[in-house]
């Protein structure tokens, strides 16, 4: 349960976009000899919305799904995740085609193989950012970490 969570870009004026919500999360999970998978849902209520943020929430919906695997590649890397987000939007601020949908693959490397930790994501969808939550993108990263 979540009393108050508060979001914004940390820009100010014309640019400025920001809302707080209250949340309730329910997160199981089940636990394999060498895997772990899990889900949550998260439904939430939008208060203390500027104007200028209103299309954001028509874009961020609701609700967010997540489901996610650890650990399935063991024999290459010392810990590993895959995550599935999908969240929610439209007028009805419920579908889940005019929300995002998000897939994240992240490690921590390996001791026994000298790799570094990597981070791939391909974002599509509407309201990955505030300040344009209207627009349909698609989005591709990848990183390393230290």
């Amino acid at each position: 349960l979540g009393f108050i969570e508060h979001e914004s870009n940390g820009k100010s004026g014309d640019e400025s976009r920001s809302w707080n919500r209250s949340y309730l999360r329910y997160t199981q999970s089940r636990t394999g000899k060498d895997r772990k998978w899990w889900w949550s849902l998260k439904v939430w209520y939008p208060y203390s919305i500027e104007d200028h943020t209103s299309e954001l929430l028509e874009h961020r919906g609701v609700w967010e799904l997540q489901i996610a695997g650890s650990s399935l590649f063991q024999s290459l890397f010392d810990v590993n995740e895959i995550v599935l987000r999908i969240y929610a939007g439209g007028k009805s601020r419920v579908d889940p085609t005019r929300g995002g949908q998000e897939l994240t693959y992240r490690e921590k490397g390996s001791a026994r193989a000298f790799l570094l930790p990597l981070y791939f994501q391909i974002f599509h969808g509407y309201g990955e950012n505030q300040l344009d939550a209207g627009d349909n993108r698609w989005g591709l990263r990848a990183g390393v970490g230290f």
